[in-house]
């Protein structure tokens, strides 16, 4: 297995998978690559249930 230095580590986290998903694209544009799997977490209110979607991501430094 190859060594890559990585040089930015993100965490990407929306109300709405459909969210998460359009930004995930965007940053593998600008070359990160995601680390693990989607994350979702439910924290209820009184009157509401949130969801929250998360996502890790690095990028790693070029040849």
């Amino acid at each position: 297995m190859e060594n890559k230095k990585i040089t930015d580590y993100i965490i990407l986290e929306f109300e709405s998978k459909e969210l998460l998903q359009f930004e995930v694209l965007n940053k593998i544009k600008e070359g990160y690559v995601l680390l693990g799997g989607v994350s979702m977490s439910v924290d209820s209110g009184e009157l509401t249930v949130f969801k929250y979607f998360a996502q890790a991501m690095v990028k790693y430094a070029e040849k």
